[in-house]
């Protein structure tokens, strides 16, 4: 239950976190978006024991697809949970930008920024600023590959270091590419090239990395795990790391 792990891992007389992430990853069936009075009662939760929230869109869309009709779906439902989810106040909306994989020629992958330019063109063209969507580095491609549009509909990043640790890309460059527009992170440990896990299973050199950018990052950093054991792994492992490199 979600109340219950709030409660858990807040506490009610203690505050232990700053925000939580709402992961909203499924969106085709009638209870797959929890009900208005579930919202209000996230947005009491995060007042009264003084923590903010992101929410994180589904992923069960396809903004960049072939069919137009698919992308309008996918345009429809982000407008939706973001107008649901606004009592929240989030931090961030995070998207995955789908629809291609690798590193295609030129003439593909224009294809595939026109079909993104168009679906994004809808979502803000209904007022959603472009600096409440935070665009997340998924393994299919390299995020580069959208950044004329992140600069184009002022978008920011969430950048997953787990993504990056996938795909062997550097911590390092991302930030340098990236700057200013990452507002959020992902972090999490990767074993056997599956993330998502503890983040004491992230190889130590993408650790050190991952602390030195943190000297300088000012934006939120996200727990990204999925189960509370692996969260308070995850936070312990995180205190440890930090206090080795005061």
């Amino acid at each position: 239950m979600v109340m219950a792990t709030i409660y858990t891992i807040v506490g009610e007389n203690e505050k232990a976190i700053d925000e939580l992430e709402l992961l909203l990853f499924e969106s085709a069936h009638r209870d797959s978006l929890p009900e208005r009075e579930t919202v209000t009662t996230l947005a009491d939760l995060a007042a009264d024991l003084d923590f903010t929230w992101n929410v994180h869109l589904p992923i069960d869309i396809h903004p960049g697809h072939l069919d137009r009709k698919i992308r309008r779906q996918a345009a429809d439902v982000i407008m939706r949970v973001i107008e649901l989810t606004a009592p929240l106040n989030p931090s961030t909306s995070t998207l995955h930008l789908s629809g291609i994989t690798g590193e295609p020629e030129e003439p593909a992958l224009r294809n595939w920024q026109e079909r993104l330019r168009e679906t994004l063109k809808i979502i803000t063209a209904s007022g959603i600023p472009g600096r409440s969507l935070s665009i997340e580095n998924i393994t299919e491609y390299p995020l580069e590959m959208a950044l004329p549009l992140i600069e184009e509909f002022d978008l920011e990043i969430c950048l997953d270091i787990g993504h990056l640790a996938v795909n062997g890309d550097s911590i390092a460059s991302a930030f340098e590419l990236f700057g200013d527009r990452i507002s959020i992170l992902h972090i999490h440990g990767v074993e056997d090239g599956r993330d998502h896990r503890s983040l004491d299973r992230l190889p130590a050199e993408i650790m050190a990395s991952l602390f030195e950018e943190l000297k300088k990052f000012r934006g939120v950093v996200s727990l990204e795990v999925f189960s509370l054991e692996k969260l308070i792994d995850s936070v312990n492992c995180f205190g440890k790391e930090y206090r080795l490199r005061e």
